[in-house]
């Protein structure tokens, strides 16, 4: 943090982009938001003249909030939005138990198994020393290439940044004199 408590402009888009981040990937993940080209079949792509794919007109569109996980996941996010508001403490702990139970109790969900699995039981063979290097080195494989590391380096960023805060409270001048202090 800046001198007096105010954030500077870069630890501000930063929280910003990895929220929105991990908005998308949520949104995503529960079918809030699919993508445009899901379940459609190969003539709704388009090819150009010389025989290459066109992406296609939106890579996202709204999913069908009919879907009962869709209605969860908003029904969670709402409950988040309204206990985060109400400043209950633990809210976001709170709404995740919250929504996995009705989840659970609905069959949108089951119960884990487990605690843990030893990686062993799940066959590595199939994966293990199967990496194409010469294809991941494409130009075409580019963009995948640059989505996964930046992915990987703003989510790293995001915790060192938080873990940072928490750890040595960043100021514009000098850091806290002891650990037991608290700048924020």
């Amino acid at each position: 943090m800046a001198g007096g408590g105010h954030c500077t402009q870069s630890q501000t888009l930063l929280r910003v982009g990895i929220g929105l981040f991990l908005l998308l990937i949520g949104m995503y993940e529960t079918g809030i938001v699919t993508s445009s080209v899901a379940g459609k079949g190969p003539d709704f792509l388009r090819v150009d003249s010389s025989g290459k794919w066109l992406p296609p007109p939106v890579p996202l569109e709204i999913g069908d909030v009919r879907q009962p996980q869709v209605q969860l996941a908003l029904g969670g996010f709402a409950l988040l939005m309204i206990l985060t508001c109400w400043r209950v403490r633990g809210a976001i702990l709170i709404g995740i138990a919250a929504t996995a139970a009705v989840g659970y109790y609905v069959g949108a969900g089951q119960a884990p198994t487990g605690v843990f699995a030893w990686p062993w039981n799940y066959g590595l063979e199939q994966v293990a020393f199967q990496l194409d290097i010469p294809g991941a080195l494409q130009v075409s494989f580019f963009p995948v290439l640059l989505t996964l590391f930046l992915m990987s380096f703003l989510d790293t960023i995001g915790t060192l940044y938080a873990l940072a805060r928490q750890a040595i409270c960043w100021t514009s001048k000098e850091t806290c004199p002891t650990s037991r202090s608290r700048c924020w």
